[in-house]
């Protein structure tokens, strides 16, 4: 199990954001991102991995 930043077990979370093409899934994902308390890392179909890797890096430089 993964540790958290202050030393507890962190349970991962997953929000899927399931709808046809520009159905705005992406401002949702936005939106969600700005109110939520923790960082979340949004991935669409088309990130690339090393979009994925850069964005997943940066998260955690924060959140230590």
């Amino acid at each position: 199990m993964p540790v958290g930043p202050y030393g507890g077990a962190v349970t991962p979370q997953v929000t899927v954001l399931n709808a046809g093409s520009s159905s705005g899934k992406s401002g949702i994902a936005r939106c969600l991102q700005a109110v939520l308390p923790d960082p979340w890392l949004a991935l669409g179909v088309d990130t690339t991995r090393t979009e994925a890797l850069v964005c997943a890096r940066v998260i955690a430089a924060h959140v230590q």
